[in-house]
């Protein structure tokens, strides 16, 4: 319980990185007459989302070190790591990609 707060900044970080990147994939694609500021400001969430994906991620961490259990090797916390940036990253590719097949 005491790493939930940390988990749904991660997942909200996620959420808004997927939906900023998308947002500006579609504005660039489309060539919607919306002044540039507009696919600006889905960039700016896209890089806010990764921001708080990670500082939440390193306060996940950073906390996770308290627990009385065996502390992790360097190998297990480099893959427990690398498992969010790849969900991640596969999420916004998902994303990317469905944006592109709804715009033909």
């Amino acid at each position: 319980m005491k790493r939930l707060p940390y988990v749904l900044g991660k997942v909200l970080g996620g959420l808004m990185a997927v939906a900023g990147f998308g947002a500006a994939v579609y504005v660039y694609t489309h060539r919607i007459a919306l002044p540039s500021a507009d696919a600006m400001a889905c960039l700016l969430v896209g890089i806010g989302g990764l921001v708080i994906f990670r500082f939440s991620s390193w306060l996940l961490m950073k906390r996770s070190g308290n627990d009385d259990g065996p502390t992790p090797g360097v190998n297990e916390k480099m893959k427990t790591s690398a498992i969010p940036w790849i969900i991640l990253l596969v999420l916004a590719a998902a994303f990317v990609i469905f944006m592109l097949f709804l715009g033909r």
